[in-house]
């Protein structure tokens, strides 16, 4: 009788989620419908208020005069939205991720290719390092410096992205898990989907895996929704199980198996690199 009050309490949670997300799209639908509408008032206000003050002909002159000194000035309203956005310093870590967020500064600002270096900002012990590896050799451009920086800052026995991707592991909770997979895929833009797939799959802790396994999903995006969903029912069971006094007993820890996958059958495909 227990046993089948967690279970439809557990198939009402899960229900109660995608209810949730499904309310949460219509809502966000709804909002950009609002902003619409209010943008669309706000603009037949502007219209209604400007000619009420003046002739249509005075009001024209207005808005050349307007469209003139709008592209005179483009470039200076654009560079001045980001006034506040500074060069991020690298301190030695993950350089994969410095060097985007550098690249987006540098896009935004709009610095030709022979100012990039210049404006580079490193920590103490990194401008030392680059002190030391310009003066062995120039740096001779942005490529030049990101490719000395890879080969130098990068965890040792991590210098090949794809083995470190291949490799990961579910050490602590889901959630870290992911970031964790999306942190060590983003330098990978061009990784093949099966592998990224696999990847994700054999990472997962064994029971987690064995479930999201028996869903036979067959994209990533498949396989880390499957795995949200049932990560989310086991939390929840788990708090039904604390309101109902239920102690859950200990089980021995699996051995993770990375099995072969077939696309047609579900199971996992080893990837040769």
């Amino acid at each position: 009788m227990a046993q089948r009050q967690m279970e439809e309490r557990l198939e009402g949670t899960e229900n109660e989620v995608l209810s949730l997300k499904e309310m949460m799209l219509e809502m966000k639908k709804s909002m950009d419908r609002l902003a619409d509408e209010l943008r669309d008032q706000s603009y037949k206000k502007k219209e209604e208020s400007g000619t009420s003050d003046g002739s249509i002909m005075k009001m024209k002159g207005k808005m050349e005069e307007t469209d003139l000194t709008g592209e005179v000035n483009t470039h200076l309203v654009d560079r001045s939205k980001y006034k506040k956005l500074e060069m991020p310093m690298f301190l030695g870590e993950n350089p994969e991720s410095w060097v985007y967020r550098a690249e987006h500064f540098f896009e935004i600002n709009n610095l030709p290719e022979v100012a990039v270096v210049a404006v580079v900002s490193f920590g103490q012990d990194e401008v030392d390092w680059y002190r030391w590896s310009h003066n062995r050799k120039k740096v001779e451009s942005w490529e030049d410096l990101k490719t000395r920086m890879f080969e130098f800052f990068r965890d040792t026995g991590q210098k090949s992205l794809g083995v470190r991707l291949i490799r990961i592991q579910q050490e602590g909770s889901y959630n870290d898990y992911v970031k964790k997979f999306v942190n060590y895929s983003a330098p990978l833009p061009h990784m093949a989907e099966s592998v990224l797939r696999d990847a994700f799959l054999t990472g997962l802790e064994p029971a987690l895996q064995a479930e999201v396994m028996s869903r036979h999903p067959q994209t990533l995006e498949e396989c880390m929704m499957a795995a949200q969903l049932v990560n989310d029912r086991n939390l929840a069971l788990k708090l039904a199980q604390a309101d109902m006094g239920i102690i859950e007993p200990k089980r021995n820890k699996a051995t993770s198996t990375k099995v072969p996958w077939n696309n047609d059958k579900g199971n996992m495909r080893k990837n040769e690199f």
